[in-house]
């Protein structure tokens, strides 16, 4: 793996790293916006998993009209089509970057997204992950300034925002989109020299179970990316298949959490497969399906409740003075 440039530089670099896999109508707005990007210092990274449109070829003739506009610019094709977990751990050994962050062919940066990440795990003092909130595109182009997170999964913010909140959030509602990712490079050897999982659909899933379980995530509350949901999506085409990923996930990786979290994520993975009998053979799954899906809304709304109030505390946690003394939940 190439060397880690010295994070002590206010504008270190950043790797974007844009797998591409037959998008052709969307490759060439996927790098314009980020040739928009305000960070100083980027390192463009793009691997083409095989294609069978013009994508590598457009993507080619993009970089050879802007050329000079990043530090580094790499084009790569796949000779066969490896899939998006081999392409996305190419990806990061192909960079050189400090930090790294992930943005599909189809979806689009946020200008400032890079610097309000990085500005977030400096401002924690971390050399792990973070996520941020983007919004969505159709296929058409047309955005709606809303958070894909809400629209799309009804999370709440707060609770992302909240580093006490965050894992039960996204243990009760899984609700992270694509392009939102921005990690240090030291993270790829704290998870073992490998950042994704190749063999399944749901490898970002994957990669958020482990990060939560080394409470290595966070979120800052501003908007990174914008995210193309259109009728393509792998989340879209390969429900089943995910959904029975989502238990394995879970289950591998349950025994790595804090106790309190193992009884979170075994009630989640009941929930799943309850559904998934229900769906399939009917009968008395259904109503325990329902019962089911009745106590996480309860149980839900009991950790929003708590998330309010953690946060409240952190807010106004009173100093050494007896004022506030400062401190938010936001990171």
């Amino acid at each position: 793996m190439a060397k880690s440039i010295n994070d002590s530089n206010a504008t270190s670099v950043t790797s974007v790293l844009v797998p591409a896999y037959n998008h052709a109508q969307f490759i060439e707005a996927c790098l314009d916006s980020v040739a928009r990007e305000t960070w100083p210092r980027i390192e463009l990274i793009i691997v083409d998993d095989a294609s069978t449109d013009d994508t590598y070829s457009l993507a080619k003739e993009w970089l050879s009209r802007n050329p000079g506009v990043f530090e580094r610019a790499v084009l790569l094709r796949n000779q066969v089509n490896l899939g998006v977990g081999r392409t996305l751990n190419k990806l990061v050994a192909a960079s050189t970057g400090t930090y790294l962050t992930v943005v599909a062919s189809d979806d689009l940066l946020a200008a400032g997204g890079i610097q309000a990440r990085v500005d977030a795990l400096r401002g924690s003092n971390s050399r792990g992950a973070v996520i941020g909130d983007c919004w969505l595109i159709d296929g058409d182009g047309i955005v709606r300034r809303e958070s894909a997170y809400v629209v799309r999964h009804r999370a709440n913010l707060s609770a992302l925002s909240s580093p006490r909140a965050i894992r039960r959030e996204l243990i009760l509602n899984w609700s992270v989109p694509g392009p939102v990712l921005l990690f240090h490079r030291d993270l790829v050897q704290t998870l073992g020299g490998r950042i994704y999982a190749e063999d399944l659909v749901a490898e970002d899933r994957d990669l958020y179970l482990r990060l939560m379980a080394a409470d290595q995530l966070r979120f800052v509350d501003f908007p990174v990316a914008y995210y193309r949901w259109h009728h393509s999506n792998a989340s879209a085409i390969h429900v089943e298949q995910i959904m029975g990923e989502l238990v394995q996930a879970e289950r591998r990786h349950m025994r790595s959490f804090p106790p309190r979290f193992r009884v979170l994520i075994g009630f989640v993975v009941v929930g799943r497969v309850l559904r998934t009998r229900a769906e399939e053979r009917g009968g008395l799954w259904h109503p325990f399906s329902v019962v089911h899906r009745a106590v996480t809304r309860i149980t839900y709304r009991c950790h929003a409740a708590l998330a309010r109030r953690q946060k409240h505390e952190l807010a106004w946690r009173p100093g050494p003075d007896g004022g506030r003394s400062g401190m938010s939940s936001r990171t």
